[in-house]
This record gives structure tokens, C-alpha cells and sequence, in this order.
């Protein structure tokens, strides 16, 4: 059964001119034990994701990615239509052998203070727990069909003493992104997430490398969405997909060759193509990041349909 949609942010209503006096949030719980701020080199793509554990009346029945997206004033989860919902896609059907859907999701936030200067960051994590009920967002127009979800979260009682000392929810479209870089086929990529629960320092994300398989400007299948040349694993739905390299094309036509390295930010990763076993194609399915702004914009509920 679909839950409504979530109410406007500030700046939603303002472009819509409606006004809305008490928008529903999300409700969050934070564990009780206290956190460290910890200085060290680290990239600042190695905060942008963490590990969504997704619960049915508290046993854990699945595994996954997500990220933070910041749209104006609010913040939001990213991660799968599957995750969310628990549900196949293509025909609406449970993943779970048992039929259990996920009620809750536990999810690690990360936050930073970032010295670009030094190569440092100062951070911390910390586990929450989100309950599903008051419901999430799926494509407006696609819905189950592009496999993008979001959530709003209201961050704001755990992180406003920590912003007074520099300290910032780490969410993706903050960090360096240079939208000039050139995605071509045969290009490296990063896949940042958590293969068969694999962390590390605590909940800190795999880098798995992969290559553009399929023309980026030849969308695939008809939708704003690409395939990607890499052995992922179970865990990684959800994952960020970036390009990070020293030498580039630049979409001006123009190239930078061995220059300082740079970072830009494609899609979201959501599984394998055409999987059957370990020994398949080894193609994963990119959702181009258009998709998660016109999921936040148009503010559609989350429901899905048994085909």
C-alpha cells in the first residue's frame, strides 16, 4: 500500500507558491554511544556513501548503498527503488524468500570537516535508524521502472552543534565535481559501496573499479542509464558510480593530460544485467543522476505494481 508523498521543502513551495506550515519528516533514531572526531587523509568520495541495512519488524533481510543528496535546504537518502521497497522491479514481486518487505532501514552518516589544503578531513559517523512508514519517493513518471528512490531526512537535531565547529553531513553534491569531464565508452569508473557487507574502519565503502560499456550519450534501453564493465557483488545496489582520472576529454573538446585528477559523479548503481549466476555477463545497470532530481521534484509516492 502506497504512503503519501512527502510535503515541500521551502524552496519547493516557494517555486510552486504554496506554503506549507508543518512538512512531515522523517523519523530517526541515534544510537546512544558517543563519537570520535578523527583527523586523517581520506577522500572525500570514500564519506559519500555508506551501508543501508534494510530490517522487517527488526531482522535484517537485505543489504545495500546509499548516499546523501543535498536539494536546497533539504537533505536526502538515495538509494534503489528495490531497496526500498524490497520489491523485483520488473514485476512487483518480493525479493525475500519469506515475502518480508522492509519496515526500517539502518544507515550510517558521515560527517566532515574538510582541509583540502592538508589532505585531511576531520570526521565522524553515526548510525540511525529510518522508518519507512511515513513513506519515500519514487520517478514521477517512470516509477519501479527507473530503479531510483529517495527518502527526506530531517538531519538537522543531529548535526546543528557540530556545524557551529566546521563540521557538515557529508552528501555527494557537495564534494568536488567537474561536470566538463567527457564520459566515454572504455573509460574507468568507481563503484563506491559495500560488496558482500565489506567495510572497513567501521563503515567506510570499497572502491571497485569498472569501465563505461555502452556510448554514455546513447542512452540504454531507452532511459537515461548506462552499463558498466565490472564484478560487483551483492551490496552494492545503490552505490555511487563516479569517473576519477588525471587525463580526459572535456566536453568542450578540449583534453587535460596528466593533470591534477578529477571527479565527476554519473549515476547510481543498481545490480547486474542479465544475472544468473557469478559467472554472467559481469554487466552492471548505471542510473544517470538526472534521475534523482526529478525524483526529489516530483514528489511521487512510492508504490509499486505486480505485473
Amino acid at each position: 500500500m502506497a504512503s503519501g508523498p512527502t510535503q515541500l521543502c521551502s524552496h519547493e513551495v516557494d517555486g510552486l507558491r504554496k506554503r506549507s506550515a508543518h512538512p512531515t519528516l522523517s523519523t530517526i533514531s541515534v544510537d546512544n554511544a558517543r563519537s570520535k572526531v578523527v583527523l586523517m587523509p581520506i577522500d572525500e568520495y570514500t564519506l559519500s556513501s555508506f551501508p543501508v541495512y534494510a530490517k522487517s519488524d527488526g531482522q535484517e533481510i537485505s543489504t545495500a548503498t546509499g548516499f546523501l543528496y543535498r536539494y536546497f535546504d533539504c537533505v536526502y537518502l538515495v538509494s534503489n527503488w528495490h531497496v526500498f521497497s524490497g520489491r523485483r522491479p520488473s514485476d512487483g514481486s518480493a525479493l525475500d524468500q519469506h515475502y518480508r518487505v522492509p519496515h526500517n532501514l539502518d544507515i550510517t552518516l558521515h560527517y566532515a570537516r574538510f582541509q583540502r589544503s592538508l589532505g585531511q578531513q576531520a570526521m565522524f559517523s553515526k548510525r540511525i535508524n529510518i522508518s519507512l512508514d511515513s513513506g519515500w519517493l519514487q520517478h514521477p513518471v517512470f516509477g519501479q521502472d527507473v530503479d531510483v528512490a529517495v527518502k527526506k531526512l530531517d538531519v538537522r537535531p543531529l548535526y546543528r552543534k557540530q556545524q557551529q565547529n566546521g563540521i557538515n553531513l557529508v552528501c555527494i553534491n557537495d564534494l568536488r565535481n567537474d561536470e566538463f569531464m567527457l564520459p566515454q565508452v572504455g573509460e574507468d569508473v568507481f563503484i563506491i559501496g559495500f560488496p558482500m557487507k565489506i567495510s572497513w574502519a567501521g563503515s567506510l565503502p570499497i572502491w571497485k573499479r569498472g569501465s563505461i560499456a555502452t556510448e554514455y550519450s546513447l542512452n540504454y534501453r531507452n532511459k537515461k542509464s548506462f552499463l558498466v564493465d565490472s564484478t560487483t557483488k551483492d551490496g552494492m545496489s545503490g552505490s555511487p558510480v563516479i569517473m576519477r582520472s588525471s587525463s580526459f576529454m572535456r566536453t568542450n573538446g578540449s583534453s587535460q593530460m596528466a593533470g591534477p585528477p578529477s571527479t565527476r559523479f554519473l549515476g547510481i548503481y543498481s545490480g547486474r544485467e542479465l544475472r544468473h549466476d557469478d559467472q554472467d555477463t559481469q554487466l552492471g545497470l548505471v542510473w544517470k543522476k538526472e534521475y534523482v532530481i526529478e525524483t526529489i521534484v516530483g514528489n511521487k509516492a512510492g508504490d509499486f505494481l505486480v505485473r
